[in-house]
This record gives structure tokens, sequence and C-alpha cells, in this order.
């Protein structure tokens, strides 16, 4: 018995009480695992999802002692969220293979639909590229640990989340009418899309993600707007190219295969705030300004939040794909065994009656 045997129990109880009477039993809705470090604001990417919570959008209760994993019941999926001790650089080795044994043995025909990958913002818009390299590696090796204990390749699903700290946001996502029914921010790869491609095909994604965000800029900065508003929307110009040359090389490293392992899965990125906020703090070239005797204010200034929602990312994304990842046939539903197994048994038959009339 794993150290998640009761856990997972737990979760597939409070499933089929959300879930009563449903044929599809453990199978009823699509797992997920979510994956990134402890305090990259996973809790928040999934409340931000706009999803549904007929109990409420905490996690399930649970009356286990030393419990590794949140577990999150929304209406349309299941979401586990590792824990410290699970993943991240304070975790035990062992127990995230654990875990995944443990969905193995409860759900061993499809252990879960997808990981949901989160990452912060702050993190890479403070981080070196040498820093974003280490936090990259960090995560894709925990990753492929998880494909290679399932024996499968699972979908990724990245959302970048914390995008709001950027200077200058609230300036430049400002909510205005016609923002009301934009494309989300973000993109999913094509389907036929081979896994040792996808770096090439996620670095040309961002470019036009970038060319988007940029566009927003340029538009602020020809309003009327007052000039302390159109200067910090300048200066989230520079905020955001950084931050996007920063995600491109950690999901290079993500992305790419090696002659040692396969490439994981990547099939959309998507940035937004799961909280709303205004810019926290410059970052883009302070150094360069504090050379010039120049530093910036505490308090970015922006009147009010901007948005990047993610609501639409479980509906717009995972749940359509949620039968990418194949159903494992269990062997009374394979015709082909089942037909040979009843040859056998035949032939059996027949030899022995053979060996009896002889």
């Amino acid at each position: 018995m794993t150290a998640f045997a009761y856990e997972i129990a737990t979760l597939l109880q409070a499933q089929a009480i959300a879930r009563p009477n449903d044929p599809e039993g453990a199978y009823a809705m699509p797992w997920y695992l979510v994956m990134g470090a402890p305090g990259s604001g996973r809790s928040t990417a999934i409340k931000a999802m706009n999803l549904s919570w007929p109990r409420g959008d905490s996690p399930v209760a649970m009356q286990i002692p030393d419990q590794k994993c949140s577990y999150w019941l929304p209406e349309k999926a299941v979401f586990i969220e590792p824990g410290p001790r699970v993943v991240g650089p304070q975790r035990e080795q062992g127990l995230l293979y654990e875990l995944c044994e443990e969905l193995e043995t409860k759900r061993a025909r499809e252990p879960i639909d997808g990981m949901l990958l989160v990452v912060s913002a702050q993190v890479l818009a403070d981080s070196t590229e040498e820093g974003v390299e280490q936090y990259a590696t960090s995560i894709r090796r925990e990753i492929i640990e998880v494909a290679q204990a399932l024996a499968a390749d699972v979908p990724i699903y990245t959302v970048v989340t914390g995008y709001d700290a950027l200077w200058g946001f609230g300036d430049v996502f400002r909510w205005t009418p016609e923002r009301r029914d934009e494309e989300p921010w973000g993109f999913a790869l094509p389907p036929a899309t081979p896994q040792n491609e996808a770096a090439a095909q996620i670095e040309k994604e961002l470019d036009g993600l970038t060319a988007r965000i940029e566009s927003m800029c340029f538009a602020k900065l020809a309003s009327e707007d007052d000039p302390e508003g159109r200067s910090r929307a300048f200066q989230h110009l520079s905020e955001a190219r950084d931050l996007l040359h920063k995600l491109g090389v950690f999901m290079r490293i993500i992305a790419m295969g090696n002659a040692f392992e396969r490439a994981p899965w990547v099939r959309a990125v998507a940035i937004g705030s799961g909280i709303p906020g205004t810019g926290d703090r410059l970052r883009h070239g302070a150094q360069r300004f504090a050379s010039m005797g120049l530093y910036p204010p505490a308090q970015s200034g922006t009147p009010t939040p901007g948005g990047m929602p993610l609501h639409a990312y479980l509906d717009a994304v995972l749940l359509p794909e949620k039968d990418l990842v194949p159903t494992r046939v269990r062997w009374r539903d394979d015709k082909l065994i089942v037909i040979l197994m009843m040859l056998g048994v035949v032939l059996w038959l027949g030899l022995a009656i053979v060996m009896i009339a002889g």
C-alpha cells in the first residue's frame, strides 16, 4: 500500500458522491495533475478558471493526518495538487513515484488525463537567464518522472500566472468594452505536431503572443491618456518583452527531447492573472535607471487593476482534449483477446477429449 492509498480512496468516494450512479465509475471525470513549484500560484490558477463549484471552492476535506496533496473537485474535472513534500526543492524522493503508482492502481485504464503546469511570471521576471534555466530544469525533471512512472506520454497544459505583477499592467490591460470578446492570451499547438518538433512551434507561437502584447502597449502609447499612464505602458512593453524572452527559454527546456528522454508532450500555453493587479515593481532596466540616479517609485500609480483572465482554459483547451490520452482497454473488453481465449479453451477441451478417447 502506498502513502497515497487513503487520499486517493477518499477522492474517489467524493467523486462518486458528486457523480452518483455514473457508469464510468472512477473515470466519470477527467483527472489532472497540477505541477509546478510550491508557491507558484497553483491554487489561485485553478480558482481563476471560472469553474462551477457545487460543493464549494475549497479542497476536498479529508480526515487524514499528514495529507500530502490538495484535491480540488469542481463540477467538470478533478485537480490533484501535490504538496511541497511531493514536488519542489524540499520534496522527498520517491513520493511523486508513489503518487503515480497509486493513480495507476485506482485508475489503471487512464491514471490521469493531463498535467496542468503552473509557472510563476514573477519568478521568471525576477530571474536571470541562468536562473530560468535552473527553474525549468527542476520542473522538467518532475514532469519526466511522472511520464516514466506512468509509462505514457501525458499532455501538458501550461499556465503562466501572476502576469499582473509586471509594471504598467493595469494601464495596458485596463478593462474596456472592446475587450469583452477578445481571444485568450495564449495558444494551443495543432494536434498533429510531433513531440520532437513542439519546441520550434512554441517559439513561433510565443513570437505571435509577444506581438499581440506589443500591439496593446502601442495602442496605449497612441492614446490621449495622461503622460504618466503612457510612460508606464512604455515600460510595460520593455517588461513584457523581457518576460516573453525568458518564457521562451523556459519552454525550450521543458519541450526539448534528447537521446535519453522523450520530449514532454506540451499541448498549450496561456498567460494570465489569477488575481487582477496593477503591477507591483519595476524590474527590467532598473539597474540602468539606478546608474543614472533614477529610482522607481514604491507604487506603480496605476489607478485601476487590469485584467488578463484564465476563465476559458478548462472549457476551451483542457476538456476538448480529455480523450487525447487513449484509455487502456481492459482484457475482457478486447474482442481479439476474448476470441483467442475462447479458441484456446475449445482446443484444450478437444485435446482432452482425444486423450480420454485414446
